[in-house]
């Protein structure tokens, strides 16, 4: 009997609103009045008058809120959507520098994960993940590849591209590790240096856009085994051969290509040919900011089967003496 509710039901929207707001849901808004009605609601075995009142929140959620006709008081609340969360942590294993150092584990920052072949996300910078899942209580794949925000690795040969599939059950947490029971090391590494990369010169400058897409990062490049390059758009390593070992096993090697790529954009509205003193120039960066992260000399080190090194920095060539018409040789001047 609405004659004996002292709180009208714009009170009570109002109550509702303010409640979950300041608890629940800080996007909530005021709901579909038509829907709204006076209900008796059983509290401690009495029955007390009160609003049935629905509030919209931040997509999809839909509240039901009891307020009591008599005082405004909140007596009890519902989210009229179910909830089936899937969360959790994903870790990868890297190579910190050498093609035989111990692995080493990180966040695997900015992958993308996929639940039931439709719903997706993309994990923080600390390989947190999170997932509101449509269905709950069956089993569901979730499903990810070596591919994110800022790199898409690619197996040009020797199988089939990495791939992480498991089934869950949500509402569930779930933590996994890239390892090499889904991924080969070279795949590994390059899914990890080419995000920390990217990260490192965002961080430098971040306003340096030119990058922000998924680079393509080849493993195993069969048109040149024993080279690593950049092709405009991504970056290339060979899997070795007679005189070299896997490319992509290297961190040097991988910052060096990716700066290639730094660079061109940078540059992009110049003319800095790759050939003589510009070509020269570009190797330079290249070298440079590959040694300063890895906090050593050597461009290349070990990659050769004699564990030498390709160039290095610590040098005392000068410009014109030492020039020698070669870009990777004369960047040493730089």
């Amino acid at each position: 009997n609405k004659a004996i509710a002292k709180k009208s039901e714009k009170d009570a929207i109002n109550y509702a609103n303010q409640y979950i707001v300041a608890n629940i849901d800080d996007g909530a808004k005021k709901g579909d009045s038509d829907n709204n009605k006076l209900i008796w609601l059983p509290v401690s075995g009495i029955g007390k008058l009160c609003w049935e009142v629905f509030i919209y929140g931040t997509s999809p959620n839909r509240y039901k809120v009891y307020v009591d006709a008599s005082d405004g008081k909140i007596l009890g609340w519902t989210n009229l959507v179910n909830y089936y969360d899937v969360s959790g942590n994903v870790q990868i294993y890297y190579l910190p520098d050498f093609f035989d150092d111990p692995f080493d584990s990180a966040g695997f920052a900015n992958g993308r994960i996929t639940l039931n072949f439709v719903q997706s996300t993309y994990t923080d910078t600390t390989g947190y993940y999170y997932i509101d899942a449509w269905v709950g209580g069956t089993y569901q794949p979730i499903k990810s590849l070596l591919s994110g925000l800022y790199t898409d690795v690619r197996l040009m040969s020797g199988g089939s591209d990495a791939t992480f599939t498991d089934y869950i059950i949500p509402p569930t947490t779930y933590n996994w590790t890239w390892n090499t029971d889904y991924a080969q090391n070279d795949e590994l590494n390059l899914y990890y240096h080419v995000d920390f990369i990217h990260h490192w010169y965002k961080t430098l400058d971040p306003d340096m856009t030119g990058l922000d897409y998924p680079v393509p990062a080849r493993a195993r490049t069969p048109d040149m085994p024993e080279n690593a390059y950049w092709d405009g758009y991504g970056v290339n390593f060979g899997a070795g051969g007679t005189y070299t070992r896997n490319f992509a096993l290297f961190s040097n090697v991988i910052y060096h290509e990716y700066t290639h790529g730094v660079t061109g954009w940078i540059y992009r509205d110049f003319d800095m040919p790759y050939s003589g003193e510009p070509g020269a120039i570009n190797e330079a960066f290249s070298d440079y900011f590959s040694c300063t992260i890895c906090d050593y000399p050597y461009a290349g080190w070990r990659v050769s089967r004699d564990d030498s090194y390709f160039r290095t920095l610590d040098n005392d060539l000068v410009y014109p003496d030492d020039l020698l018409g070669e870009v990777h040789a004369d960047s040493r001047i730089i």
